[in-house]
């Protein structure tokens, strides 16, 4: 559902955003649940041509940021990739450090910034996002509303680093 609602808002906003969804636990070539299509198209954004992916190294070398719904997805990541500390946060502490990252204007020195501010985003105390495979579909709409208004926030704070850079 995030990166559905990402590509979604990136679109809207005209933001240059590559994304890939997978999960720690994840079967390569799987299809989104039924419930989670259902809630997705509810939303407008349809998620019905997904399929799953495994993380591995060469999709933790492409990415620039790795994004967890949940304290145990970054746990996980960082388990099995050392190398990717530095980039992987959950979204909710993602989102408490993007009002005070500097403009970006190179990813590196953005994502400095942000690992410098690490201890704060692994403070928040409700930074897990709830997982609802296996629920009825009032989950699934009670967690894609969350997500889509924290990708939203994303999306917006993303808009407005970009528009400082250009502004500045």
């Amino acid at each position: 559902m995030a990166e559905g609602f990402l590509r979604y808002e990136a679109e809207r906003r005209g933001l240059d955003i590559e994304t890939r969804s997978t999960g720690t636990h994840a079967w390569t070539g799987r299809a989104a649940t039924i419930e989670g299509r259902k809630v997705m198209n509810e939303h407008g954004v349809s998620i019905d041509a997904h399929r799953t992916i495994e993380l591995d190294s060469n999709l933790v070398n492409w990415a620039d940021l790795l994004i967890g719904m949940s304290r145990e997805h970054v746990r996980d990541t960082v388990r099995e990739f050392p190398e990717a500390t530095d980039k992987t946060f959950t979204m909710k502490g993602l989102l408490e450090l993007l009002g005070d990252l500097p403009p970006y204007t190179e990813t590196v020195a953005w994502l400095d910034a942000a690992a410098s501010m690490r201890e704060r985003a692994e403070s928040i105390s409700d930074a897990d996002i709830d997982d609802p495979i296996g629920e009825r579909e009032a989950a699934y709409r009670r967690v894609a509303a969350e997500i889509r208004s924290l990708v939203e926030n994303f999306a917006e704070g993303l808009e407005r680093s970009t528009h400082q850079r250009l502004t500045t």
